[in-house]
């Protein structure tokens, strides 16, 4: 599994690739008309399997009052992935 992260691209960057690469995505924040919105997540990619989507995985403590201790919760959540970026599964 790798870090899926946060990627921060400066705008030079982003005119190069976009003259490289020709295609169109119209759910890419950097090359379409979609607009980042709600939280921005972390996580560590899970599977890459689909077309142009990932399943990244978080790792969270829940705590349980009963016991008074705290357990591991691992959910699953579908992203979007541009061809922008190289995911390799």
């Amino acid at each position: 599994m790798e870090n899926a992260g946060v990627v921060f691209l400066n705008f030079r960057l982003l005119q190069r690739t976009r003259r490289r690469r020709t295609y169109i995505d119209r759910k890419c924040t950097f090359t379409g008309t979609v607009f980042i919105r709600g939280r921005i997540i972390a996580g560590t990619r899970h599977s890459a399997k689909m077309n142009r989507t990932i399943i990244v995985r978080r790792n969270c403590l829940r705590f349980v009052k009963k016991y008074h201790r705290y357990e591991q919760r691992h959910p699953s959540i579908p992203a979007h992935i541009s061809p922008f970026f190289r995911v390799k599964e």
